[in-house]
């Protein structure tokens, strides 16, 4: 009895530790195709900070210092910023893994691969995987949570039902449920959303809410992540009354039409060229696909024991979706669809079960498959449109002078321009990158200047030029100034810029466009 428990055990856990390598390896070797995202840069700027000044700065922020303090050490072994990128990757692996076999532990190992596969080709788990930031460190914690709860809820139904040849769960698993509830919103706020959906999954299922027993080592588990999600609430509630006027913060209702149409337009807006902006319209069809499945499967009579397990992933993904997605910005709303990921296709891999004879579900499911497979593609080994600042720099670089002047808008972008000038292309400081003027007249003065020295100013614009564009269309000098010199003396190079978009008035001021 004891070989015949333990071996498709040891299967799952085989099958887990080879899509957790696969993952991992993939997700390095192809971490060179993005360039370094501005969010990114702010984590390169923070690890550069004392322990102390970390948690000074950090503390009841929606960012707390944990994350920080983990990737800290490895700014000592090199300065070179994409080194960050690989603990995201080594977090997401961690996650997948476990959860894939878990699956396989608990449900079956087709249910397995079916969602290692759909799972590995989703755009928004690339990108977490790939970004220097918290949120894939948030994402392990989560599944690790979710891949506890369910190889405790699966053995526990079995020994109620069947307490003959039932083992026992092992204390690692309430362990496991435990600390990783503790951390979720010690790394990041959203943590505490998802601790509060997973406290109440196990009351979904009526057998569970009779067992005493069950019940009491459940809440004794979900305690320290309880405790953890009300600290953590209280100390970022805090910090938002002191300041106010935090981006995220939305003072309108959540349920506000203007919510409303939010959610929609992203949900069915028209797929941009960059993949990051086409994978969130598919996210969002993939997660109403897998509810369209759920309710095959309750329409179809199939097991009702099994529909718990449905229930499982959606109580846990889409209480954040809700109080997320009432954020002031639609990049809120993008960034944090990313976090229910693992739900949603651990959803829509358990309802193949019951979907999977069907020739609609089938079909279905193959039109997502393949949808996914061309997303990654592109996601994996094409690079980013964030590619236009090296192309930007690079283009800079050949034409510029010493009496030239590179300006870039918004201000934080500089850090950015800097990395890719000292790692893109081995520069010193030499050259100087000085942040936009803060004002209009300022940015007026500094081209006056330029053009009294017959110098030029390389401005690079992330925002489409909407800073710079009205000032350089009042400038009607710019123009005799190109005739006189033969040059050009201002060259704004935008973000996201294609020919139709561009002003009629380019060749006035110089503009030296550059697409993605």
């Amino acid at each position: 009895m004891r070989t015949k428990s333990t071996k498709p055990a040891n299967e799952s856990l085989y099958l887990g530790l080879a899509w957790g390598l696969i993952a991992f390896a993939l997700f390095v070797a192809t971490s060179g195709n993005l360039e370094f995202h501005v969010d990114e840069v702010i984590t390169y700027r923070v690890v550069q900070e004392t322990w102390s000044e970390i948690a000074r700065e950090r503390l009841g922020a929606t960012h707390s210092p944990v994350y920080f303090w983990l990737v800290k050490p490895l700014y000592s072994i090199s300065d070179d910023p994409h080194i960050l990128r690989y603990p995201s990757s080594l977090f997401s692996a961690i996650g997948f893994g476990v959860m894939v076999a878990a699956l396989g532990s608990a449900i079956s190992k087709r249910i397995a691969n079916i969602y290692a596969i759909g799972l590995m080709t989703c755009p928004g788990w690339i990108y977490l995987a790939h970004f220097a930031r918290p949120y894939a460190l948030l994402v392990m914690l989560m599944m690790l949570g979710m891949a506890s709860l369910l190889v405790i809820l699966a053995r526990t139904l079995a020994k109620e039902q069947d307490a003959i040849g039932q083992p026992e769960t092992p204390l690692r698993h309430w362990i496991i449920l435990s600390v990783s509830t503790a951390l979720a919103p010690a790394v990041l706020m959203s943590g505490a959303l998802y601790v509060v959906a997973l406290s109440f999954t196990p009351l979904l299922n009526a057998d569970l809410r009779r067992s005493r027993t069950f019940l009491a080592r459940w809440w004794r588990a979900m305690l320290p992540g309880l405790a953890s999600a009300a600290l953590f609430s209280w100390l970022l509630s805090s910090a938002i009354i002191r300041k106010s006027d935090s981006y995220w913060v939305d003072r309108r209702s959540p349920l506000s039409f203007d919510t409303f149409s939010r959610v929609v337009s992203r949900t069915f807006s028209s797929i941009d060229p960059s993949w990051t902006s086409a994978s969130q319209t598919l996210e969002s069809i993939i997660a109403v696909a897998g509810v369209v499945l759920v309710l095959s499967a309750f329409l179809l009579r199939s097991r009702h024991r099994a529909l718990f397990w449905t229930a499982l992933p959606a109580a846990i993904s889409l209480p954040i979706l809700y109080v997320l997605i009432s954020f002031k910005t639609s990049l809120m709303v993008d960034r944090y669809f990313f976090l229910t990921t693992p739900g949603v296709f651990a959803l829509i891999a358990i309802s193949t079960d019951y979907v999977w004879r069907k020739r609609i579900g089938a079909g279905l499911l193959l039109i997502l498959l393949s949808g996914l497979l061309l997303q990654a593609a592109n996601a994996y080994f094409w690079p980013h449109t964030q590619r236009l600042w090296r192309n930007s720099v690079e283009h800079m670089l050949e034409a510029r002078k010493d009496s030239d002047v590179l300006v870039v808008y918004p201000p934080n972008r500089v850090l950015t321009v800097k990395i890719i000038l000292d790692y893109e292309f081995s520069l010193d400081e030499s050259i100087e990158v000085t942040p936009g003027p803060g004002s209009d007249e300022e940015l007026e003065r500094l081209i006056a200047a330029t053009i009294e020295r017959e110098g030029r100013i390389w401005i690079i614009d992330d925002w489409q030029s909407r800073n710079v564009r009205p000032i350089l269309d009042r400038r009607s000098d710019l123009a005799a100034c190109r005739m006189r010199h033969r040059s050009r003396p201002v060259h704004v190079i935008t973000d996201r810029a294609t020919p139709n978009q561009l002003p009629k008035t380019c060749e006035a001021y110089g503009e030296t466009p550059t697409s993605g």
